[in-house]
């Protein structure tokens, strides 16, 4: 079983460049205890994010860390040019020495998208053009591509990746179908919505999975994202949790609020009510080590991210909940939810 880290670096309170470098302490202290990965989200014109480019951040953190895999959970690919892309994400693969991990997403925030001037509406099929010319130019010398958004004739990859053919694929999934579509294409998927929601996703990736013949060895990972607060004592961890939570959530919502529109997604505005809905949760170790296992059985899962940093969380809490988790809540599972 494997477990990572997301991070938003939402604003804080903070002045910017000091949470920046706090994060960067966070980063250390949980390549020490051993977490698997740490992935950055993508958002603009909104406080939900101090880093709108999650690549440059995730350069500064390949020298602050030697282990942890390190990336975007996700990179919206409408908003980059696929050659630009193709080029930091084999600088990044180099600068980390091969732990660079690729979310790819369209963006389902149409404010943000909009700030670039696009037209949310293209976004599907930018996504789908883009990733075609990723995919093939992360595996080529070469590459040639006509398109409706993209044209380029013989342009060479001079910039390779360390991990060939290409560091690994993540992709949030919201459906049956795209699940199945990650499946075919060898690319790991991360789901927020509770794991009952998420359980029919996971069995179309593993259907899909089964169809392609390929072995269960090489199947590409299937996890939940969960906010994750752990004290000694429950009551403080869901103290922490829910005033936190209300400067996250704002940040979250604002956006939305000042457009008008509806998030594809519904965040409940306080963290009880989310921890209710299975998706988060704040409690002891004991409790923790319950809950990530009906994640695991219910969801059917092999990994899990945790967001642990967020609102105006102290930094010493977060050191707490990663302590406590690395101490007493990971190595019940460390024969749990592999290759099933």
């Amino acid at each position: 079983m494997q477990f990572g880290i997301t991070d938003h670096i939402d604003v804080s309170g903070m002045p910017p460049a000091e949470q920046l470098e706090e994060r960067l302490r966070l980063l250390e202290l949980y390549d020490q205890l051993g977490f698997d990965r740490y992935m950055l989200t993508e958002h603009h014109g909104t406080p939900l994010c101090l880093v709108p480019s999650p690549h440059l951040f995730l350069a500064a953190a390949s020298q602050r860390t030697t282990r942890i895999r390190l990336g975007t959970l996700v990179t919206l690919l409408p908003l980059y040019n696929p050659l630009r892309l193709i080029e930091e994400v084999g600088v990044l693969d180099m600068l980390s020495g091969g732990r660079f991990e690729l979310g790819m997403g369209r963006g389902v925030s149409a404010p943000e998208i909009s700030t670039y001037g696009i037209d949310p509406a293209d976004t599907p099929a930018m996504f789908e053009e883009a990733y075609e010319i990723l995919v093939a130019g992360l595996g080529s010398e070469a590459l040639s591509y006509e398109g409706r958004f993209h044209s380029m004739t013989n342009v060479a990859m001079v910039v390779p990746p360390v991990q060939r053919p290409r560091p690994p694929l993540w992709y949030g999934v919201g459906s049956v179908e795209r699940a199945a579509w990650a499946a075919q294409n060898r690319i790991n998927i991360m789901a927020l919505r509770p794991a009952a929601v998420v359980r029919p996703y996971m069995d179309a990736f593993l259907e899909a999975w089964e169809e392609t013949g390929r072995p269960v060895e090489e199947r590409p990972l299937r996890g939940v994202d969960r906010p994750l607060v752990i004290a000694e004592d429950g009551a403080e961890a869901r103290r922490i949790a829910a005033e936190a939570h209300a400067g996250f959530h704002h940040s979250l919502m604002l956006l939305w609020e000042r457009s008008g529109l509806t998030p594809p997604t519904h965040f409940p505005a306080t963290f009880d009510a989310w921890q209710e809905h299975g998706g988060a949760f704040a409690g002891t170790p004991d409790e923790a080590r319950e809950f990530i296992a009906e994640q695991i059985d219910v969801a059917g899962l092999d990994t899990m991210n945790f967001h642990l940093a967020f609102g105006d969380i102290s930094f010493d809490d977060v050191r707490r909940t990663a302590e406590l988790f690395a101490a007493e809540v990971r190595p019940a599972f460390d024969e749990v939810g592999v290759r099933p």
